[in-house]
């Protein structure tokens, strides 16, 4: 899988993970489970932004030098 289509999918679950994580906050405020999807939502959208615009080195790149 193509690490631009790994990094948009990371932001995607980023987002689901800090709205899941508002709902179970508006629920129950003081659950763990609530912090951790709310701490990993920022996480997993900056590895995916990481991911989309990372460019990767190529094989030829590195025979032609």
């Amino acid at each position: 899988m193509n690490d631009r289509i790994r990094g948009v999918l990371a932001i995607v679950v980023g987002i689901f993970a800090m709205y899941e994580g508002y709902k179970l906050y508006q629920v129950r405020p003081n659950q763990w489970q609530t912090w951790i999807e709310l701490a990993m939502g920022p996480v997993l959208i900056g590895l995916g932004i990481w991911r989309f615009r990372r460019n990767p080195k190529s094989k030829l790149d590195e025979l032609l030098k």
